[in-house]
């Protein structure tokens, strides 16, 4: 092959290969895709809500403190009960400054019942070192008798409701609304099934259940723990906090404590007391 050939061989492939560029276009002409973006999703998922242990009460705590008293209050009104409270006030070195023990047995539907009171110190006045008040009810009247050193005086009155207000609704509204609470575990105790409350801040002091002295104010140190069954009762609770009183210039520092405890739930018995006869006769006498 001459040289000639050869020369006219390579112009046609050339030709060729611009042919096949002109079809195809070049690199910078090539169409880019049409890409669409996925829609972002605006709203968050629904969170899945904690189950309720007890009406008003969830892991996280009271919940509903309203749907909590009303159940607390609704099964014991249909349970007779017996309710164990204490309420004391110590100085700061522990010195006893006054002290309220109550045992009371509560028939069902709350009549009769009967009251054992017991108050210690001298906190308030008349000061009183030691006396027992015990008071029985089965109706529209309250007999009480007031038993101090080796005195003891009866009387009868007509029955203020107000008193039936251990296990009243309105005093575990204010105490669950003052608490920041949580649910920290759960035990059994005589085959019933509780949940462990615990609070170590005070949300709303003002709420606090007032002490023997009225000694709530500016409270610190709080301690808290309560038992709650299934059905809402609040099997026990223990409230203690420190509080400082200012009285002519004079800082008091004094510890407050209370405790309440509820057993024999539809197995207690309320009966009459010895001294019904004896409050009788003297009340009459008295007329």
């Amino acid at each position: 092959m001459n040289r000639s050939q050869v020369f006219a061989i390579a112009v046609a492939v050339v030709v060729v290969l611009s042919g096949c560029n002109a079809l195809t276009g070049s690199d910078t002409e090539t169409d880019t895709p049409t890409v669409t973006p996925a829609a972002v999703p605006t709203d968050e998922p629904t969170p899945t809500p904690m189950p309720m242990l007890a009406p008003g009460l969830t892991q996280a705590g009271v919940v509903s403190v309203s749907e909590l008293a009303n159940a607390h209050e609704d099964a014991l009104d249909n349970n007779s009960h017996t309710v164990v409270s204490n309420n004391t006030v110590r100085y700061e070195n522990d010195t006893l400054r006054h002290q309220l023990n109550r045992t009371m047995r509560v028939a069902e539907g709350s009549e009769p019942f009967y009251a054992i009171s017991r108050y210690n110190g001298s906190g308030r006045q008349p000061v009183v070192t030691s006396q027992r008040i015990e008071r029985w009810s089965e109706g529209e009247q309250l007999y009480s008798a007031i038993v101090r050193e080796n005195e003891t005086r009866y009387s009868i009155s007509a029955l203020n409701r107000v008193f039936i207000s251990v296990q009243n609704r309105d005093q575990f509204i204010k105490l669950f609304n003052a608490l920041e609470t949580r649910v920290v575990g759960q035990e059994t105790r005589n085959g019933t099934e509780l949940y462990r409350v615990r609070a170590t801040n005070i949300s709303n002091p003002e709420y606090l259940p007032r002490s023997v002295l009225n000694t709530s104010k500016n409270p610190q140190n709080i301690s808290f723990r309560a038992l709650v069954d299934s059905e809402g009762i609040v099997r026990s609770y223990y409230l203690g906090y420190t509080t400082t009183e200012i009285k002519r210039r004079v800082n008091t520092t004094n510890r407050v404590t209370q405790s309440l405890r509820y057993t024999d739930i539809g197995s207690t018995t309320v009966e009459r007391p010895a001294w019904y006869e004896a409050a009788n006769r003297t009340t009459t006498a008295a007329e």
